[in-house]
């Protein structure tokens, strides 16, 4: 008689079921007739329980022909029944007898029918204790002090799946173990916790070994190695046993300077030193060769198919060859392997049935361990298991393997090849900008089509797709002159050209072409002095239809002139930011850039909680993180069918400036199951002043043309991305580059107001102070102040020294309030923690909107509700303003000729009375005590209230 223990631990990435997106899980374990359950998780698809259930089993013998049902559900007490999210089902042969034999396994979840949506997998620990081992380890006693019993007269049986599988684990602790005791770990004790840091786990490299017969191996109940969750790390559970939270291992992260190694030092980070280190299984399909013909035709449609448990990868199929070439990788996460064997298996396509040709099999035991900077992997020739050989390469990585941005992944195992690059991680760089500035001066000889009148000429010019036109002419004749500059956006290489046209506007609106020139960009001379321009040069404009030779070469008799201008401004960074939010402040030449001060390396690991942004499979979101710096963007891979992504990839970008700011975007890719073109990636959200280049103060460009040209910019940097494969589509770099910051707000309104009343704050709360001192609700602070007051009267080269002693202090007494992490965007301040889901919803659509008139129309009331209020504000505002400026206006004689008695008696007196005496009468007078006070306005602003104003000019 004894007792089976099963521990329910821990499940990630269940399907949301209580139809908001998220769940309330509880795990109901079944062993013959004894049901037990958990307590349940509130709202959490990342389920962690740590709960222990115990079983009675009367007849040890019979337990390998008892089948463990561990189910997991979705409390659901409105409906009064609960969703089924997913189950597990073991068999009692596989349970080990003793404690000690115990490890964490992982079990995906299976469906109970095939209509079934089911994701996810669940951690599990089960092993045989007897009954009074089982007792003793029930009871209050430390965990420290209980002893692991074997369950007696038990023989241990070890099948041969069971045998690898502990060879596997062997191995990957010797690896591991021996990178962890390199490490140097500062030890703490405290309430008897042990305190390990994660580490990485390195191992030996080497030639791929000798290929193997085919093996057969027991697949149920199936083995996953322990995924790295949240807890101790993978190395210490499988060393310890599992031990109550007061004496279990607690994983905390060092600083980064110590993670990395070096703390004051010099010393470059080794790549993915940031993140959590995650282990992938790669197997490399290169080519195979000596196929067998397949059909009468002799030829032969050959494709790989690459399969790990229910993981299943494809190779693209080719057509009519024999000695087929593939190279495709294929990347199998190791926390979710399924089985332990590899099938390496070859077919042929054909219209029904695919035709199988011969396949290899490899054992996961057996898999060389690889770790950068190690040579890649040489791929080999092997033998198939029917005919022909196929050349291979199996080896188990970490996501800083090269292989890792191009090769196909299990966590998109279910998009087809067409899709498959939209998944993938990627590097980008923005095109490099320069600003093209064009100095229209004059033209001559212009002939006008109509020339029984004066023509109105101006000039059009057109880069790619900008157009600035120049205004008309005022000298209405064959002379023209403008003196006008224009500025455009030019990005390398300079394969375009500058298309300069003079265009005459005749009656009813019609344009007339009087000649046009063009002008290849990259003949356009640069401009890095910023005290003269190039010399002006005259250009030959040509008309719209010439008389051509018989050679093909234009006959030109007479052509209009046209005096330009041109250069490339290399001295300005061309924006494509908002200036509050910009990562680079470089100038365009290379020459006159900053050196580098340091490398900003950021590692991103993964987002919690994301909004469900696809209504399938009860709300799912495929998510993908953007991060740009400078002119660098980078893009994570695409993880499906998660709201819990975690990517733990890293990058690095080099800086050139402190005062930047990185930004960071999550996006949901709708464009991984074949959807249309013009299908729009869904923004979830972003994270997120400095100098600029010399150039940007000498010759200041207007704030209209900024923007004009910043939007200009953007448009060139989303053509060249959208180029890429795959490519970063429009509707992300106008999101990570604040398109649309200028677009109405309601959250970012209200975040607006605060701030104003923050900083107002401070002169309210010195206001308030002041009229406490003058009314004198506090007599002792009161006449302190008069002390100081009239020492400062006395001695009023005192009165700068002590403001800024004053400033010195409030510094120093605002040191222990100093912000403890770095600059960030703040939910809080943002007004994102309040906001009501329809002014999110207001806020992210698009312009113009595509939402229903009802309720564009319920909007558009609510704006101009709060409008109207900030209309108010802002006429109050204006009309004191107006009121000061007409005391000398004499809109109101009598009280302009008042105010300018009232100025010569204050100016007489101010000239014959000391300064010091006026300051003492009238601080003595402010700081009088309330029984001289009157509750009445005072004269001066009764004045003041009666002055005139335009608002009773205004229609109302």
């Amino acid at each position: 008689m004894g007792r089976l223990v099963v521990e329910v631990l821990e499940a990630n990435d269940l399907m949301p079921k209580d139809g908001q997106g998220s769940a309330s899980p509880f795990v109901e374990i079944e062993v013959d007739d004894q049901n037990q359950r958990t307590k349940t998780k509130v709202k959490d698809l990342n389920p962690s329980w740590n709960e222990k259930l115990l079983f009675k089993i009367d007849d040890l013998q019979d337990l390998s022909r008892t089948t463990i049902e561990v189910v997991i559900y979705n409390e659901n007490t409105s409906h009064g029944h609960h969703n089924f999210l997913g189950r597990v089902r073991l068999s009692g042969l596989s349970v080990p007898r003793s404690e000690s034999e115990a490890m964490v396994q992982r079990y995906p979840l299976e469906k109970r029918g095939i209509f079934s949506h089911i994701r996810g997998d669940i951690a599990l620990r089960l092993y045989l204790a007897d009954g009074k081992d089982e007792d003793e380890a029930s009871s209050d006693q430390p965990e420290s002090q209980k002893k692991e019993k074997t369950v007696k007269g038990v023989e241990s049986r070890e099948t041969p799946k069971q045998e690898n599988v502990r060879k596997f684990d062997k191995k990957v602790q010797d690896d591991e173990f021996t990178d962890f005791t390199k490490q140097k770990i500062k030890k703490k004790k405290e309430k008897e916790i042990r305190t390990f840091y994660s580490v990485g786990s390195g191992g030996s490299t080497g030639p791929m070994p000798p290929m193997q017969k085919p093996v057969v191996l027991e697949t149920k109940p199936q083995y996953i190695p322990p995924r790295p969750a949240p807890g101790p790390p993978m190395v210490m559970q499988t060393q310890f046993p599992m031990q109550k939270p007061e004496f279990g291992l607690v994983e905390t992260r060092p600083p980064v300077a110590a993670r990395m190694g070096y703390l004051g030092g010099d010393k470059m980070a080794s790549t993915y030193d940031l993140v959590e280190k995650v282990h992938y299984l790669y197997v490399n399909v290169v080519k195979a060769r000596d196929l067998p013909a397949m059909d009468i035709t002799g030829s032969l449609d050959p494709y790989v198919e690459v399969k790990v448990g229910n993981y299943r990868g494809l190779t693209k199929h080719l057509e009519h060859n024999q000695d087929p070439t593939w190279n495709s990788v294929f990347a199998f996460s190791k926390e979710r392997l399924q089985s332990n064997v590899i099938e390496v298996i070859v077919k042929a396509k054909d219209l029904g049935k695919d035709d199988f040709i011969g396949k290899v099999v490899f054992d996961v035991v057996e898999v060389p361990l690889r770790v950068p900077p190690d040579s890649p992997l040489a791929p080999q020739w092997y033998r198939l298991a029917g005919q022909g050989e196929i050349m291979l390469a199996v080896w188990l990585g970490t996501q800083a393997d090269e292989a890792f941005p191009e090769a196909w992944h299990s966590d998109a195992h279910d998009i087809n090849h067409h899709n498959l690059a939209s998944t993938r991680s990627k590097v980008y760089f923005s095109p490099k900008l320069y600003y093209l500035r064009v100095h229209v001066i004059e033209a001559q000889d212009l002939v006008p089509s109509d020339k029984t009148r004066l023509p109105q000429p101006y000039v059009r010019i057109q880069l790619g797709h900008q157009i600035r036109v120049t205004r008309p002419s005022q000298t209405r004749n064959i002379n023209a002159a403008w003196n006008e500059e224009l500025m455009l956006v030019a990005s390398e290489p300079f394969d375009d050209f500058l298309i300069v046209s003079v265009e005459d506007r005749g009656e009813g609106g019609r344009e007339d072409n009087m000649g046009r020139t063009m002008i290849p960009v990259r003949e356009i001379p640069p401009r890095v002095d910023s005290s003269k321009l190039p010399d002006p040069r005259w250009l030959n404009l040509q008309k719209p239809s010439h008389s051509v030779h018989e050679d093909g070469v234009k006959e030109v008799k007479f052509s209009s002139k046209i005096r330009l201008c041109l250069c490339l401004d290399v001295g300005y960074h061309v924006l494509d930011e908002t200036t509050h939010f910009s990562s680079d402040f470089q100038p365009s030449s290379k020459y006159l850039r900053k050196p580098r001060i340091g490398i900003l390396e950021v590692g991103i690991l993964s987002a919690q909680n994301l909004l469900p942004m696809k209504s399938r499979e009860g709300g799912s979101t495929d998510a993908y993180c953007v991060a740009k710096y400078g002119n660098k963007w980078v893009r994570t891979r695409t993880l499906l069918n998660t709201l819990s992504p975690k990517w733990n990839e890293q990058y690095t970008w080099e800086v050139y400036d402190p005062c930047t700011v990185i930004t960071i975007g999550v996006f949901d890719n709708f464009h991984v199951n074949g959807n249309r073109e013009d299908a729009r990636d869904q923004k979830i959200g972003k994270y997120s002043k400095p100098l600029l280049p010399k150039m940007h103060y000498v010759q200041p460009i207007s704030v209209r043309h900024i923007d004009w040209l910043r939007h200009q910019a953007m448009q060139i940097v989303a053509a060249r991305l959208s180029r890429a494969e795959p490519p970063l589509r429009r509707e992300t770099v106008e999101y990570m580059l604040d398109v649309d910051y200028h677009m109405w707000s309601l959250r970012r309104s209200k975040a607006n107001f605060y701030r104003i009343i923050s900083l107002l704050s401070g002169v309210s709360a010195i206001w308030k102070w002041l009229d406490g001192i003058c009314n004198w609700r506090n007599p002792l602070t009161t006449c302190l102040v008069h002390v100081l007051f009239l020492i400062l009267v006395c001695y009023p080269e005192l009165i700068l020294p002590t403001i800024f002693l004053y400033l010195c202090v409030i510094g120093l007494w605002n040191y222990q309030f100093r912000p403890r992490k770095p600059p960030h965007m703040d939910a809080r301040i943002s007004q994102a923690e309040n906001v009501h889901p329809d002014e999110l919803d207001e806020e992210f659509d698009t312009f113009p909107s595509s939402r229903p008139v009802d309720l564009i129309r319920m909007r558009y009331d609510r704006m101009r509700s709060v409008a109207g209020r900030v209309q108010t504000v802002l006429g109050d505002l204006a009309t004191q303003a107006e009121r000061a400026l007409a005391i000398l206006s004499w809109r109101d004689s009598r009280a302009t000729a008042i105010f300018i008695i009232f100025a010569l008696m204050w100016a007489t007196l101010f000239y014959l009375t000391p300064f010091q005496v006026i300051a003492v009468l009238h601080g003595l007078y402010w700081l009088r005590h309330p029984k001289f006070r009157n509750k009445m306005p005072s004269v001066p602003v009764n004045f003041f209230k009666r002055l005139p104003s335009k608002s009773d000019m205004l229609i109302s």
